[in-house]
């Protein structure tokens, strides 16, 4: 079954995602953002880069790009430093608009997974390592313990040198972990 208004036909299937968007859309013109949400037009599969931006008294906002930008594409009018790239899970956090102020943090872990993105083990701290379900605060403590010790894990397999990871618990967690070699 199709509904049609001016003629646009939509699908039943998509009205969920329509009343989401027109939800996050008012939220945005609410909160007084300049920035107001785009949805994807196509299946998050295809974003490469989300990043998240934070302003200072509103309501943070992920976005999702195609091709990694560069910070120019997220925060308009920032100068030389507009041509810096950046990485997919990347937190713009705006201190000062006047003049602009900034600064490039991580994405929380719990942020990351929840847009089907990977937490990366080596740069994971106790609050990311605890969103990866399987992870609690013991276990977390002993990951970043164990790193501490002997450096940055080169495969997750190394994760089983770990008091309480065994293969049943590994292959658990191994789908929300990552370890990224080119940073």
């Amino acid at each position: 079954m199709i509904i049609e208004t001016e003629k646009r036909r939509w699908a039943p299937d998509l009205l969920p995602a329509a009343v989401l968007a027109a939800l996050l859309v008012a939220g945005q013109i609410y909160s007084g953002s300049e920035e107001i949400f785009s949805p994807p037009v196509s299946i998050p599969e295809t974003v490469k880069t989300w990043v998240e931006v934070e302003y200072p008294f509103q309501v943070p906002f992920v976005r999702g790009y195609f091709s990694p930008p560069i910070l120019a594409d997220v925060i308009p009018g920032c100068g030389q430093e507009g041509e810096k790239p950046l990485k997919n899970g990347t937190r713009v956090r705006i201190i000062s608009g006047q003049p602009l102020i900034f600064r490039l943090e991580k994405m929380p872990g719990s942020h990351l997974l929840l847009l089907g993105q990977k937490v990366d083990v080596n740069q994971a701290g106790r609050r990311d390592l605890e969103a990866v379900p399987g992870i609690g605060p013991s276990l977390s403590e002993r990951i970043l313990q164990y790193r501490e010790e002997h450096g940055d894990f080169r495969e997750l397999s190394g994760l089983l040198d770990i008091r309480g990871i065994g293969p049943k618990s590994l292959s658990k967690i191994r789908e929300y972990l990552t370890i990224n070699t080119n940073d």
